[in-house]
């Protein structure tokens, strides 16, 4: 990436409790959806145990709880536009490990999955859904045969300085191995 003109800095995530509050907040809201489902009893026909458990605990959560987590979540925006006063672009890991094997549950932890000393950047899908910042995904290689890629987001949303900057990058081949040619195609939109 230095070769073609970016300058990397290290940067850390905020300190805020993001699984919790995300937690939080998409239950209390998928409760409040999804409560005459669940009033009905026939939630109880669902396919997947522990999301009729879930969804039954989500109308627990408290009128006070719900407050507090969006009070939490308005810090936590202020927090991210001081951080991008001083970056234009986060650029993380798509994920910390390989994704699971069709055979493994989605919500097990991977074995492979590494656990960093430091939060560094290893909240930041949480983050990005509660701040509200865009976010793409760019392939950037392979580790054996796992595809590996990585997370680039904007709370400006500066998009052409996205494609700019991925672009140069992916055109370069710097840090890029295998994968299809690059054009908008080549990016997923993470939220």
């Amino acid at each position: 990436m230095r070769a073609v003109g970016v300058k990397l800095v290290e940067s850390k995530l905020p300190d805020f409790p993001y699984g919790a509050v995300v937690s939080t907040v998409i239950a209390a809201e998928g409760g409040s959806v999804f409560e005459p489902l669940i009033r009905s009893g026939q939630v109880d026909q669902l396919a997947y145990p522990k999301q009729i458990a879930g969804l039954k605990a989500s109308l627990g959560i408290t009128a006070a709880d719900y407050l507090k987590a969006m009070r939490i979540r308005r810090e936590m925006k202020d927090a991210f536009h001081k951080l991008f006063a001083d970056v234009d672009v986060l650029l993380a890991p798509s994920r910390l490990g390989p994704a699971p094997k069709l055979s493994e549950p989605l919500d097990g932890a991977s074995a492979t999955a590494a656990v960093p000393k430091e939060r560094g950047m290893t909240s930041i899908i949480a983050a990005g859904n509660l701040v509200g910042f865009p976010a793409l995904s760019l392939p950037c290689g392979f580790a054996g045969s796992c595809r590996w890629g990585s997370n680039w987001w904007d709370l400006r949303s500066r998009r052409t300085s996205w494609w700019r900057s991925a672009s140069s990058i992916k055109a370069g081949r710097t840090g890029i191995v295998g994968g299809p040619p690059f054009n908008k195609r080549s990016f997923t939109p993470v939220i």
